[in-house]
């Protein structure tokens, strides 16, 4: 009953802008399932009270959890996109709590296996014909703009103080070379060498960005 109130007052709220729903901490396909139909049920509440909201809502998933990227095929055939939660995703990858300061610095944005993750998510994403974004705080690191470029990231989400910066860097960028940059990087087996060609990367294309 709580999570419809929830959607009634998103849904109210689309019939004066664009919104969208996006259901987070998915990690079963039923979860999805359940969901849309408590959405369909909320919908249907505010018909009957004449209330009038946006019937064409569309609604997301936030991946961030392995087992959803796992899924991900599966998960884009149930919505409109994906965004890719990076804070939790990294954590559950790596299995590091990022504010226990003990086991912090194995908090690593640029493991292999977490860029093999968010390759994996933007790929199901395009194959099922949605688009994928990713928030967190990774996505608004500089150094990694070639890798979200190269992968085919469709939307960044940070901060307005970032927003002409991250402008810029990727107006510098070229495309294709991000993409084969990022075929390059899945031959690395460490985050230490994958960060190291980031930063080289970016230092060469937007140096005044990052000194």
């Amino acid at each position: 009953d709580e999570f419809r109130v929830q959607l009634r007052a998103i849904l109210r709220a689309s019939a004066s802008g664009k919104v969208r729903v996006m259901f987070p901490f998915i990690s079963r396909l039923e979860e999805v399932q359940e969901a849309k139909r408590q959405l369909e049920l909320a919908k249907r509440e505010l018909r009957e009270r004449g209330v009038d909201f946006d019937e064409n809502i569309e609604t997301g998933v936030m991946i961030e959890i392995p087992s959803a990227v796992m899924i991900a095929d599966h998960l884009a055939k149930e919505v409109d996109f994906f965004s890719i939660g990076t804070n939790d995703l990294i954590q559950y990858t790596t299995a590091v709590d990022r504010i226990n300061d003990r086991v912090a610095n194995l908090y690593e944005p640029t493991h292999p296996a977490v860029i093999a993750m968010i390759r994996a998510t933007v790929e199901a994403a395009h194959r099922n014909g949605i688009w994928c974004g990713i928030c967190g705080e990774a996505a608004g690191y500089l150094s990694l703009i070639p890798v979200w470029i190269g992968l085919g990231v469709d939307e960044l989400s940070v901060g307005s103080a970032q927003i002409l910066r991250m402008r810029y860097a990727i107006s510098q960028l070229d495309t294709n070379e991000c993409r084969t940059f990022v075929d390059e990087l899945a031959a690395l087996g460490s985050a230490s060498e994958v960060r190291n060609r980031c930063e080289e990367l970016a230092a060469r294309a937007y140096p005044k960005l990052l000194f």
